[in-house]
């Protein structure tokens, strides 16, 4: 006889931004009731299943799966202040979901990732700042790149390094945090995702640089103040992007705000990291760091900086899809079994192409949707 998981209906609840009134509405299904579903007090009989499968579009074998949402503490997602429970769980459940896909993808496409290299290289006690610098410039080591000069695909170079990387679908696209990723979870596969929304290509570059920051930092240790995480994470993100020893070749005390803008189209990074950079080695003073800002401020720079940076696009969550379920070794538009797909990972189509950046192409049947 087949099990259902009642954990399930609260995770698909988190994702689709529904309370529970809202889906007992839409299932024409007593509140009390789905609360004794939650709470084992009523059998979750197939029935049942089938009902809540349909009305939330979340296939049958999604409700017959272990698992949970993660605990919020145990991810870097920063709430914006203010930021109400449904949206802050939408953005949480969809984590949950794309960690528990991204497992069950790497068991059946083996030997597409090797992240090994991330424990080497994590500290086990509190980095000095030195350290931070020193652990960035590790990770270039790693990754083949130089040590001096830009990272011209940060995506691409997380990728070659075995770290997943996707746009969530949660609209939630002013939030704080632009980046998500869970830091303890040492015996799974790295995900870093983000909330692309409107960003441009140099904020989201320092998002996964942060995130990695992340990753590498708290893999193995708790800071004692999320804020000691968060300036961590920041000053590795820095050193990855713009080297010590690059920004005391290119950077001056009285470096002009235009100069800065030059440099963000050859770095990749934004004006605004670029100075924190700066003053973070200590190559400007806080008041030229306050010029500069004001500056900035009067220019309009704060919101809408010039020079475009372009987007970055993943590819490799695509290809472990397209290992697994795919037609073919055509891994730029695959063609997926979408009955396969979703029987296996319990998630819809349309969300897993979401974090494919809608480049997979749905096969049912004989048919293509």
């Amino acid at each position: 006889m087949t099990e259902f998981n009642p954990d399930r209906i609260s995770l698909a609840l988190s994702c689709l931004g529904w309370t529970q009134k809202e889906l007992a509405m839409r299932a024409e299904i007593a509140p009390a009731r789905i609360t004794n579903l939650k709470t084992g007090r009523h059998p979750f009989t197939e029935q049942i299943a089938e009902r809540i499968s349909f009305i939330t579009g979340f296939p049958i074998t999604f409700y017959m799966m272990s698992g949970e949402q993660f605990p919020v503490d145990q991810l870097t997602f920063r709430k914006q202040a203010g930021m109400r429970k449904i949206p802050l769980n939408q953005v949480v459940g969809e984590f949950t979901l794309l960690s528990e896909s991204v497992t069950t993808l790497a068991g059946m496409a083996s030997g597409i990732t090797d992240w090994n290299w991330i424990d080497m290289i994590s500290p086990r006690s509190t980095p000095r700042l030195t350290d931070v610098e020193r652990i960035a410039q590790d990770v270039r080591t790693c990754w083949n790149v130089s040590e001096h000069g830009p990272i011209r695909n940060m995506t691409r170079s997380l990728e070659r390094g075995g770290i997943i990387t996707a746009p969530l679908m949660a609209p939630v696209h002013d939030a704080k945090g632009d980046g998500i990723t869970r830091p303890g979870a040492t015996g799974a596969e790295p995900i870093i995702a983000y909330l692309p929304g409107e960003k441009t290509g140099d904020r989201l570059r320092f998002t996964l640089a942060h995130e990695l920051g992340h990753l590498i930092l708290h893999r193995h240790r708790i800071p004692t103040t999320r804020q000691l995480a968060e300036q961590e994470a920041n000053i590795f993100a820095g050193a990855l992007l713009f080297p010590r020893e690059d920004a005391l070749a290119s950077i001056r005390p009285d470096t002009t705000l235009d100069e800065y803008a030059y440099m963000k189209g050859g770095w990749g990074i934004s004006i605004a990291a670029l100075i924190m950079r700066s003053a973070n080695l200590g190559i400007i003073s806080a008041e030229r760091k306050r010029s500069l800002n004001i500056q900035r401020s009067n220019r309009g720079w704060r919101i809408h900086e010039p020079v475009h940076v372009p987007v970055e696009q993943p590819i490799l969550l695509k290809q472990m899809v397209a290992a697994a379920f795919g037609d073919s070794t055509d891994y730029t538009h695959p063609v997926v079994g979408k009955e396969s797909l979703e029987g296996f990972l319990g998630i819809p189509f349309e969300m897993m192409n979401s974090w494919c950046v809608n480049t997979l192409t749905a096969k049912a049947g004989n048919d293509l949707v």
